[in-house]
């Protein structure tokens, strides 16, 4: 199970963001065997993004990397230029040793596998 934590629900040792954060768009999909976080992250380069977890609290954190000429006016600015900060909170059934994270297409995908132990199986009655 994958919940969303809001700040008094996931004591987290880290220390508080010194910048603004919004938290991005997301996504899971769950299986059997693994969930599967994706999460929107547009302008964010693979080198800005860390992905930690600690005590059962996945946090993402991304840095947008947005270069303006100093001559150029924004009229109208869809995107702002806030850091993302996601932070989920993870049941013990997620193997954590095995977790994978890439980023495709401006997509964080992270691939939180199922450990054995909590995956469905079915006994022969003898």
């Amino acid at each position: 199970m994958v919940n969303n934590c809001t700040a008094d629900s996931c004591n987290s040792s880290a220390t508080a963001e010194p910048l603004p954060s919004v938290e991005p768009r997301y996504y899971i999909r769950s299986a059997k065997h693994e969930k599967r976080v994706m999460v929107d992250l547009p302008r964010v380069t693979r080198e800005d993004i860390t992905v930690d977890i600690e005590q059962n609290v996945l946090s993402i954190h991304a840095k947008r990397s947005v270069w303006i000429p100093s001559d150029w006016k924004a009229l109208h600015r869809e995107l702002s230029d806030s850091d993302f900060l996601l932070r989920l909170r993870v049941s013990n059934e997620i193997d954590v040793e095995n977790m994978n994270a890439s980023l495709a297409d401006g997509v964080l995908t992270v691939v939180l596998p199922v450990k054995d132990t909590a995956k469905p199986r079915r006994i022969e009655v003898s």
